[in-house]
């Protein structure tokens, strides 16, 4: 299951709704998965209290089920230091952030996967 939340009409938003498609495209069927078993969720203009810096343009959690995997593009360090190139990497889970220009955000529209 995916779900999409902020408002409706900003930059950021149309930007979240770039990060669905392109997971979608990268997993097919991951939007339609009961939530019980995987569950991703992307938040435009999502504020967090407690930190230094409150405000993200972008926001994504994900707890995936078994067996989603990815090919990296930019290379990736594993927990051991050693270069990941080109090999499928296997994620359970995500947590990450996107800030976006306004011209980062018109090429996160163009992406593709």
């Amino acid at each position: 299951m995916i779900v999409v939340s902020g408002t409706e009409g900003c930059s950021e938003h149309a930007a979240a709704l770039a990060v669905r498609d392109a997971f979608l495209k990268l997993w097919p069927g991951c939007g339609e998965t009961p939530a019980n078993e995987e569950m991703i969720r992307i938040a435009s203009s999502a504020k967090i209290s407690g930190y230094g810096i409150c405000d993200f343009d972008i926001l994504i959690v994900a707890h995936l089920k078994p067996g989603r995997m990815f090919v990296p593009k930019r290379v990736l360090r594993d927990v051991n230091k050693d270069r990941i190139v080109g090999l499928p990497v296997r994620r359970q889970a995500i947590c990450d952030k996107l800030a976006l220009s306004d011209r980062e955000v018109f090429r996160l529209l163009r992406v593709e996967i």
